[in-house]
């Protein structure tokens, strides 16, 4: 009988942290930023970010996509995000969804 090394399966595990608000020069617009992290065990070859805009009630005001600086995010490696938002009274705060594969 044969034995057959059964690998691990590898798996990408992205985190977001360091999510921050930037005012630009135009006054009329800001910069959302942050960092994503891959806590995983395989590279990312495609990562998608959006940014959503919410009120004080969860309500989502604003929506878009950042932009990524990389595509490919090796295991324990970081990547940084930023998008464009027009700055609203009413935004309370932001949240950031990253899917990978």
């Amino acid at each position: 009988m044969l034995e057959e090394e059964i690998k691990p399966l590898e798996m990408i595990d992205i985190g977001i942290g360091d999510v921050a608000e930037t005012p630009r020069t135009d006054h009329r617009s800001v910069t959302v930023s942050g960092t994503l992290v891959n806590h995983g065990t395989r590279a990312t070859r495609e990562v998608v970010v959006r940014v959503e805009a919410l009120d004080k009630n969860g309500v989502v005001l604003l929506s878009t996509h950042a932009e990524s600086d990389t595509q490919t995010i090796a295991p324990n490696g970081t990547a940084h995000f930023s998008a464009i938002l027009t700055d609203r009274a009413d935004v309370d705060r932001y949240h950031v969804v990253a899917i990978a594969r």
